[in-house]
């Protein structure tokens, strides 16, 4: 017959500082399961920037770095409002990723390179 499972008496901070410490021994031998999901999600923000793929590739890794963090301070932000038991995806996000929508269309892409190549020229 199985033996029962040891009841232990631990505070909720001794389970969580336990929990933790198992968490992270699990992943620091563990390989990165995480490389494939990742590099998916960084093309998502490249193809935003640069749906043509006509940029050059240093400079669409750039711009993607760059959508890339501005998604997570809007999801930073986003979690400090819902905390506080505010709404911000129907008040802030929803227009933001509308105007990232409109701001990668290619004809908004073709007046920002003509806008940049006129700064060049009038220096």
């Amino acid at each position: 017959m199985p033996t029962p499972p040891v009841e232990r008496q631990d505070t909720p901070a001794q389970r969580s500082a336990r929990a933790r410490r198992a968490a992270l021994s699990r992943h620091s031998f563990a390989p990165d399961n995480m490389a494939t999901a990742r590099a998916a999600k960084f093309e998502l923000f490249a193809r935003a920037v640069d749906p043509s793929s006509t940029l050059d590739p240093e400079e669409r890794h750039r711009r993607a770095n760059r959508l890339f963090k501005a998604w997570h301070v809007a999801l930073s932000y986003e979690t400090g409002r819902r905390r506080r038991g505010q709404s911000y995806r129907a008040l802030v996000l929803g227009p933001w990723l509308e105007s990232m929508k409109r701001a990668a269309t290619p004809e908004s892409v073709a007046a920002q390179e003509e806008h940049r190549v006129g700064d060049r020229s009038s220096s």
